[in-house]
């Protein structure tokens, strides 16, 4: 029963953000579209920044696990995700004004610290890697993808995500096996 309330809260505040502004729509305007109380609002969400919040991360890990690493790579992930946000452009970018760079950044860095492990082994293979320098070369890899996604947001989308991150991964092509092997060398 517990997801089928969070599903309709949800539905709720997308369809109430196509219509307006999100610092205006309310708990009342929410509970009182899926018939529910404010008490089982408040059961799930402490306020509608957190149900916004657990929206997004809810979306962005059905993302994540459709994709399993054995199958795909880290940017088939962030793709979907950056597809998934452009095409809900004007829902997208009224949440990330709401909840903040900082938030929005926090969601797709810890995205990329679940995607980007097994891109890193199967880079590794051959080298003699610390776990500590894996761990950091993850979280630089992860800020890095993390930083340009969350900068494409905060400029409006403009640009196809397809076209940004096949572009990013030409640029960047080759960068994660030469800081490994850096790093076996260390």
């Amino acid at each position: 029963m517990s997801a089928l309330t969070k599903q309709a809260i949800f539905s709720s505040f997308l369809k109430f953000l196509e219509e307006k502004p999100f610092e205006k729509i309310t708990v009342k305007d929410i509970v009182d579209d899926c018939k529910i109380n404010r008490k089982t609002f408040y059961y799930y969400f402490s306020d509608i920044y957190a149900m916004a919040d657990e929206m997004f991360r809810t979306r962005i890990d059905e993302i994540r696990k459709a994709y399993s690493p054995e199958e795909h790579t880290w940017d088939d992930v962030i793709m979907e995700a950056c597809d998934y946000m452009h095409k809900n452009k004007a829902v997208t970018l009224r949440v990330f004004r709401s909840i903040g760079f900082e938030k929005m950044n926090d969601i797709i860095f810890e995205t990329c610290r679940e995607c980007i492990p097994e891109f890193m082994k199967k880079t590794a293979q051959g080298l003699s890697v610390k776990e500590e320098d894996m761990n950091l070369l993850l979280d630089y890899s992860s800020a890095t993808v993390s930083g340009v996604v969350t900068r494409w947001l905060r400029d409006g989308m403009k640009t196809v995500p397809q076209e940004m991150i096949e572009r990013f991964k030409k640029i960047v092509s080759g960068t994660m096996r030469l800081s490994l092997e850096n790093a076996a060398k260390l």
